[in-house]
């Protein structure tokens, strides 16, 4: 677990016990929703890849190459990461999964 997802739960279930007796308790006073928080999708390590060289500025044709990979096989992870992480375009992909640490782009300030 990410420091990131850490904070988020810690957030959820404190909000989670401020809304009260609505949410199933564990512990009497103190409710975990950390099943229906959202949690970071399982990208494979290939989308991982992926999604790192595209984070550093690649095409498509030049992770194929660089990943000895087809283009359209580029394209098929590129997708399913876009699904996993519900985003309807690559840059929101990208902006997803830094956000929730899955990728870190060497240069890029976490601000």
């Amino acid at each position: 677990m990410t420091d990131r997802q850490r904070e988020m739960r810690v957030l959820a279930t404190v909000l989670a016990t401020i809304l009260g007796a609505d949410i199933p308790s564990n512990h009497g006073r103190v409710y975990d929703i950390a099943s229906i928080a959202p949690a970071a999708p399982d990208l494979t390590p290939r989308e991982l890849q992926v999604m790192n060289l595209l984070a550093l500025g690649h095409r498509n044709d030049k992770i194929a190459e660089l990943l000895n990979l087809s283009e359209i096989t580029v394209r098929t992870h590129l997708k399913n990461a876009r699904d996993k992480l519900r985003a309807p375009t690559r840059e929101s992909a990208l902006v997803r999964a830094m956000q929730l640490g899955l990728i870190n782009p060497p240069g890029y300030r976490n601000r």
